[in-house]
């Protein structure tokens, strides 16, 4: 989820409401706050918990402009944090997101903020441990993305599979992959509702 800051006083913070928007009801939660710091090597991501202590329906961002923004409350000094640890999804064929791997269109098996799991033909050579330029489509928007690759094994006939790490990702990407796998998540979640539903009906 996207946010801005607005105001920071010792522990606690004033964020812009988040993109995809945070409800209410969550009030007294706990949420990750992450923000990238642009390092020697490249970008790289600290984050703390935080507590969200309030939710503002008219915080004034700038005179004569009120917002809905979020206090959060800061309980732990900041740490390098590692996204591989994120939520995973399996997009569908309608998911707008696609991979490409040397110029050839890889299937996601899954994917999250840190990382992907791809299908790809037997002839793209990829080795563990070998960096990898991905190219990605996320709602029809073009993203290159430096990433390791972890392990690859074999699946059935000539497909292989492999897991990559991202590792220099821009903030612009980062932030219509969020979108996209909350949207994923969100869909899943909704079908899987659905189909319970039916099932409770039978």
């Amino acid at each position: 989820m996207d946010s801005m800051v607005y105001e920071v006083s010792g522990d606690t913070l004033v964020l812009t409401q988040t993109t995809p928007p945070i409800d209410s009801r969550v009030c007294g939660g706990e949420i990750t706050v992450t923000y990238l710091v642009e390092e020697k090597d490249g970008p790289a991501r600290y984050g703390f918990p935080a507590a969200i202590t309030s939710y503002l329906d008219d915080y004034r961002a700038v005179p004569g402009r009120q917002v809905q923004a979020l206090l959060v409350s800061r309980k732990a000094d900041p740490a390098s944090y590692s996204v591989r640890t994120c939520y995973r999804v399996v997009p569908t064929p309608m998911s707008r997101l696609d991979l490409y791997v040397c110029d050839e269109k890889a299937t996601i098996a899954d994917i999250s903020l840190g990382g992907v799991r791809f299908g790809h033909d037997r002839s793209i050579p990829l080795e563990a441990g070998v960096p990898v330029k991905l190219r990605f489509y996320v709602a029809g928007e073009e993203y290159t993305v430096d990433a390791t690759l972890l392990r690859t094994s074999y699946g059935k006939g000539r497909l292989r599979f492999a897991v990559a790490e991202f590792k220099r990702a821009t903030g612009r990407f980062e932030q219509a992959l969020a979108r996209r796998i909350y949207a994923i998540e969100r869909t899943a979640r909704r079908e899987k509702t659905l189909a319970d539903a039916e099932e409770g009906d039978v």
